[in-house]
Protein backbone atom coordinates (compact mmCIF):
# COMPACT_ATOMS: atom_id res chain seq x y z
CA UNK A 1 0.00 0.00 0.00
CA UNK A 2 2.88 2.36 0.68
CA UNK A 3 4.31 1.75 -2.77
CA UNK A 4 7.41 0.04 -1.42
CA UNK A 5 8.59 -3.11 -3.13
CA UNK A 6 9.60 -6.22 -1.28
CA UNK A 7 12.24 -8.58 -2.56
CA UNK A 8 12.79 -12.17 -1.55
CA UNK A 9 15.82 -14.38 -1.88
CA UNK A 10 15.99 -18.14 -1.72
CA UNK A 11 18.60 -19.31 0.76
CA UNK A 12 19.89 -22.87 0.63
CA UNK A 13 20.23 -24.51 4.03
CA UNK A 14 22.09 -27.82 4.11
CA UNK A 15 20.26 -30.76 5.62
CA UNK A 16 20.91 -31.57 9.27
CA UNK A 17 23.19 -34.58 9.64
CA UNK A 18 23.33 -37.32 12.27
CA UNK A 19 26.70 -38.54 10.98
CA UNK A 20 29.55 -38.57 13.50
CA UNK A 21 32.81 -38.31 11.55
CA UNK A 22 35.57 -40.86 11.76
CA UNK A 23 38.95 -39.74 13.02
CA UNK A 24 40.27 -40.08 9.46
CA UNK A 25 37.61 -37.65 8.23
CA UNK A 26 38.15 -35.16 11.04
CA UNK A 27 41.91 -35.14 11.58
CA UNK A 28 44.84 -34.61 9.24
CA UNK A 29 47.78 -37.06 9.37
CA UNK A 30 49.60 -34.59 11.64
CA UNK A 31 46.75 -34.79 14.17
CA UNK A 32 45.41 -31.28 13.52
CA UNK A 33 41.66 -31.05 12.78
CA UNK A 34 40.52 -30.37 9.24
CA UNK A 35 39.00 -26.92 9.71
CA UNK A 36 37.05 -26.91 6.44
CA UNK A 37 35.46 -30.25 7.27
CA UNK A 38 34.52 -28.95 10.73
CA UNK A 39 33.07 -25.76 9.29
CA UNK A 40 30.76 -27.65 6.95
CA UNK A 41 29.93 -30.38 9.48
CA UNK A 42 28.81 -27.79 12.02
CA UNK A 43 26.80 -25.95 9.35
CA UNK A 44 24.71 -29.12 9.19
CA UNK A 45 24.48 -29.16 13.01
CA UNK A 46 26.67 -32.25 13.10
CA UNK A 47 28.21 -33.57 16.30
CA UNK A 48 31.60 -34.99 17.18
CA UNK A 49 32.32 -37.91 19.43
CA UNK A 50 33.24 -36.96 23.00
CA UNK A 51 36.76 -38.25 22.38
CA UNK A 52 37.15 -36.07 19.29
CA UNK A 53 35.87 -32.99 21.11
CA UNK A 54 38.23 -33.63 24.02
CA UNK A 55 41.15 -34.10 21.64
CA UNK A 56 40.64 -30.75 19.90
CA UNK A 57 40.16 -28.86 23.17
CA UNK A 58 43.27 -30.48 24.67
CA UNK A 59 45.38 -29.62 21.61
CA UNK A 60 44.23 -26.00 21.77
CA UNK A 61 44.84 -25.79 25.52
CA UNK A 62 48.40 -27.00 25.07
CA UNK A 63 48.98 -24.37 22.38
CA UNK A 64 47.50 -21.53 24.44
CA UNK A 65 49.58 -22.51 27.46
CA UNK A 66 52.77 -21.73 25.54
CA UNK A 67 51.70 -18.17 24.72
CA UNK A 68 52.44 -15.22 27.04
CA UNK A 69 49.71 -13.27 28.81
CA UNK A 70 50.39 -10.38 26.42
CA UNK A 71 50.87 -11.55 22.85
CA UNK A 72 52.34 -9.43 20.05
CA UNK A 73 50.41 -9.29 16.78
CA UNK A 74 51.35 -7.48 13.57
CA UNK A 75 49.29 -5.15 11.41
CA UNK A 76 47.27 -5.33 9.24
CA UNK A 77 44.94 -7.59 11.19
CA UNK A 78 41.17 -7.98 11.51
CA UNK A 79 40.03 -7.52 15.13
CA UNK A 80 36.72 -9.14 16.14
CA UNK A 81 34.53 -8.75 19.21
CA UNK A 82 31.93 -10.96 20.89
CA UNK A 83 30.68 -14.11 19.14
CA UNK A 84 28.43 -15.48 21.91
CA UNK A 85 27.49 -18.78 20.34
CA UNK A 86 26.30 -17.37 17.01
CA UNK A 87 27.93 -19.87 14.67
CA UNK A 88 26.32 -18.73 11.44
CA UNK A 89 27.20 -15.11 12.21
CA UNK A 90 30.78 -16.28 12.72
CA UNK A 91 30.79 -17.86 9.27
CA UNK A 92 29.39 -14.63 7.82
CA UNK A 93 32.16 -12.71 9.58
CA UNK A 94 34.78 -14.78 7.77
CA UNK A 95 32.89 -14.40 4.50
CA UNK A 96 33.08 -10.62 4.84
CA UNK A 97 36.45 -10.30 6.58
CA UNK A 98 38.40 -12.79 4.52
CA UNK A 99 39.43 -16.43 4.51
CA UNK A 100 41.23 -17.20 7.80
CA UNK A 101 43.72 -19.25 5.81
CA UNK A 102 45.05 -16.03 4.29
CA UNK A 103 43.74 -13.27 6.60
CA UNK A 104 45.14 -12.39 10.03
CA UNK A 105 42.57 -12.34 12.84
CA UNK A 106 42.51 -11.34 16.50
CA UNK A 107 39.42 -12.29 18.52
CA UNK A 108 38.86 -10.48 21.82
CA UNK A 109 36.88 -13.15 23.65
CA UNK A 110 33.29 -14.03 24.59
CA UNK A 111 32.96 -16.99 22.26
CA UNK A 112 30.35 -18.77 24.38
CA UNK A 113 26.99 -18.21 26.16
CA UNK A 114 23.67 -16.79 24.96
CA UNK A 115 23.66 -18.34 21.46
CA UNK A 116 22.76 -21.97 20.79
CA UNK A 117 26.04 -22.93 19.12
CA UNK A 118 28.70 -21.98 21.66
CA UNK A 119 30.45 -25.34 21.38
CA UNK A 120 30.58 -25.14 17.59
CA UNK A 121 31.96 -21.59 17.69
CA UNK A 122 34.60 -22.60 20.20
CA UNK A 123 35.75 -25.76 18.44
CA UNK A 124 35.83 -24.14 15.02
CA UNK A 125 37.86 -21.21 16.35
CA UNK A 126 40.19 -23.63 18.14
CA UNK A 127 40.65 -25.59 14.92
CA UNK A 128 41.58 -22.39 13.07
CA UNK A 129 44.07 -21.54 15.81
CA UNK A 130 45.64 -24.98 15.50
CA UNK A 131 45.90 -24.65 11.73
CA UNK A 132 47.00 -21.01 11.48
CA UNK A 133 48.91 -20.28 14.66
CA UNK A 134 51.15 -17.73 12.93
CA UNK A 135 48.29 -15.35 12.06
CA UNK A 136 45.22 -16.34 14.09
CA UNK A 137 44.93 -15.32 17.75
CA UNK A 138 42.31 -15.75 20.47
CA UNK A 139 42.07 -13.79 23.73
CA UNK A 140 40.01 -14.49 26.82
CA UNK A 141 36.76 -12.66 27.47
CA UNK A 142 34.87 -12.38 30.74
CA UNK A 143 32.48 -15.17 29.64
CA UNK A 144 35.34 -17.65 29.34
CA UNK A 145 34.99 -18.85 32.93
CA UNK A 146 32.99 -21.32 35.01
CA UNK A 147 31.11 -18.63 36.88
CA UNK A 148 29.36 -17.09 33.87
CA UNK A 149 29.05 -20.24 31.77
CA UNK A 150 27.21 -21.89 34.68
CA UNK A 151 24.89 -18.90 35.06
CA UNK A 152 24.25 -18.42 31.33
CA UNK A 153 23.92 -21.16 28.70
CA UNK A 154 27.23 -22.80 27.86
CA UNK A 155 27.30 -25.37 30.66
CA UNK A 156 23.75 -26.53 29.95
CA UNK A 157 24.54 -26.69 26.24
CA UNK A 158 27.54 -28.90 26.94
CA UNK A 159 25.57 -31.19 29.23
CA UNK A 160 22.92 -31.52 26.52
CA UNK A 161 25.32 -32.10 23.62
CA UNK A 162 28.21 -33.88 25.37
CA UNK A 163 29.01 -34.29 29.06
CA UNK A 164 30.45 -32.62 32.15
CA UNK A 165 33.98 -33.81 31.39
CA UNK A 166 34.08 -31.99 28.04
CA UNK A 167 32.69 -28.87 29.72
CA UNK A 168 35.45 -29.04 32.33
CA UNK A 169 38.07 -29.39 29.59
CA UNK A 170 36.66 -26.32 27.86
CA UNK A 171 36.87 -24.37 31.12
CA UNK A 172 40.49 -25.47 31.51
CA UNK A 173 41.17 -24.17 28.01
CA UNK A 174 39.66 -20.82 29.04
CA UNK A 175 42.17 -20.58 31.88
CA UNK A 176 44.98 -20.87 29.33
CA UNK A 177 43.84 -18.18 26.89
CA UNK A 178 46.05 -15.06 26.66
CA UNK A 179 44.67 -11.90 28.26
CA UNK A 180 45.82 -9.12 25.94
CA UNK A 181 47.50 -8.33 22.64
CA UNK A 182 49.82 -5.53 21.57
CA UNK A 183 49.13 -4.71 17.94
CA UNK A 184 52.03 -3.42 15.88
CA UNK A 185 53.77 -2.34 19.09
CA UNK A 186 51.24 0.51 19.40
CA UNK A 187 47.72 -0.56 20.36
CA UNK A 188 46.68 -2.55 23.42
CA UNK A 189 43.79 -4.92 22.68
CA UNK A 190 41.77 -6.50 25.50
CA UNK A 191 38.22 -7.71 26.03
CA UNK A 192 37.40 -5.22 28.78
CA UNK A 193 39.65 -2.23 29.40
CA UNK A 194 42.60 -0.77 31.24
CA UNK A 195 42.97 -0.79 35.01
CA UNK A 196 44.10 1.57 37.76
CA UNK A 197 46.53 -1.22 38.66
CA UNK A 198 48.11 -1.21 35.18
CA UNK A 199 51.35 0.76 35.28
CA UNK A 200 53.31 -1.00 32.54
CA UNK A 201 52.76 -3.76 29.99
CA UNK A 202 55.00 -5.99 32.06
CA UNK A 203 52.31 -5.94 34.75
CA UNK A 204 50.15 -8.00 32.37
CA UNK A 205 52.82 -10.63 31.81
CA UNK A 206 53.43 -10.82 35.57
CA UNK A 207 49.88 -12.07 36.18
CA UNK A 208 49.03 -15.70 36.91
CA UNK A 209 46.32 -16.18 34.30
CA UNK A 210 45.91 -19.95 34.65
CA UNK A 211 42.85 -19.74 36.91
CA UNK A 212 39.29 -18.55 37.18
CA UNK A 213 38.83 -14.82 36.68
CA UNK A 214 39.17 -13.08 40.08
CA UNK A 215 36.55 -10.63 41.35
CA UNK A 216 38.96 -7.70 41.51
CA UNK A 217 42.41 -6.61 40.42
CA UNK A 218 44.23 -6.20 37.12
CA UNK A 219 43.18 -9.49 35.55
CA UNK A 220 39.55 -8.80 36.39
CA UNK A 221 39.72 -5.29 34.92
CA UNK A 222 41.30 -6.42 31.65
CA UNK A 223 38.30 -8.70 31.08
CA UNK A 224 35.44 -6.83 32.77
CA UNK A 225 35.81 -3.05 32.40
CA UNK A 226 33.28 -1.12 30.33
CA UNK A 227 33.41 2.22 28.53
CA UNK A 228 31.13 4.98 29.88
CA UNK A 229 30.94 8.76 29.59
CA UNK A 230 33.09 9.63 32.58
CA UNK A 231 36.30 11.62 33.01
CA UNK A 232 37.63 9.17 35.60
CA UNK A 233 37.39 5.47 36.36
CA UNK A 234 34.33 4.79 38.47
CA UNK A 235 33.26 1.56 40.22
CA UNK A 236 31.05 -0.54 37.95
CA UNK A 237 27.96 -0.94 40.14
CA UNK A 238 25.88 -2.56 37.39
CA UNK A 239 28.29 -5.45 36.90
CA UNK A 240 29.29 -5.58 40.56
CA UNK A 241 33.01 -5.69 39.82
CA UNK A 242 35.79 -3.74 38.13
CA UNK A 243 35.43 -0.19 36.77
CA UNK A 244 33.91 1.85 33.98
CA UNK A 245 36.08 4.32 32.08
CA UNK A 246 36.23 6.65 29.08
Amino acid sequence: DSGRRQSFQNVFLPAITSHVPTDEELFQPNGIPRHEFLRDHFKREGKLSAAQAARIVTLATELFSKEPNLISVPAPITVCGDIHGQYFDLLKLFEVGGDPATTSYLFLGDYVDRGSFSFECLIYLYSLKLNFNDHFWLLRGNHECKHLTSYFTFKNEMLHKYNLDIYEKCCESFNNLPLAALMNGQYLCVHGGISPELNSLQDINNLNRFREIPSHGLMCDLLWEDIVNSKTMVPHHVRGCSYAFT
